[in-house]
């Protein structure tokens, strides 16, 4: 049995993108503590579309940007109820933070809508005084 040409796996080609995803990734994994520590609320679906248009950026060295193209517009497309449902979360989750800082100072308490925003909502559910989120120091 021969073995045609065009079908032959480079294997050293794809240990090379395999290896550049990984720094990749190390990278955005870095950019994402950075920002989690010190940027904005509301990066998450930045941050993944960046990961996301890396990883096919890369890939495209294997696969060829042609195949890379048809999955960017695919991408793209579904990126678009995605980003829509979050950005009303975040949206929700600062007007709430605001409510709750309004309701704080007008009771006497010095306090900021960013010291909520970690506390707001983990997930789906909303925390209620005494909720444990799942972080050190968080809940009770």
């Amino acid at each position: 049995m021969t073995t045609n040409p065009a079908m032959a796996i480079d294997w050293q080609a794809i240990g090379l993108v395999l290896a550049l995803v990984l720094l990749f990734a190390i990278g955005m994994a870095v950019l994402t503590r950075y920002l989690t520590r010190n940027g904005p609320e509301g990066q998450t679906f930045g941050l993944v579309a960046l990961g996301v248009g890396g990883v096919l950026g890369i890939a495209g060295l294997v696969v060829g940007y042609a195949v890379v193209g048809v999955l960017v517009v695919c991408f793209l497309v579904a990126a678009v109820p995605m980003a829509l449902e979050y950005y009303q979360r975040v949206i929700a989750a600062e007007r709430l933070a605001r409510k709750i800082e309004q309701g704080m100072i007008s009771k006497g308490f010095v306090v900021k809508a960013s010291d909520f925003n970690n506390l707001i909502t983990d997930g789906e559910r909303i925390l209620r005084p005494g909720q444990d989120n799942g972080h050190p120091g968080a809940g009770g």
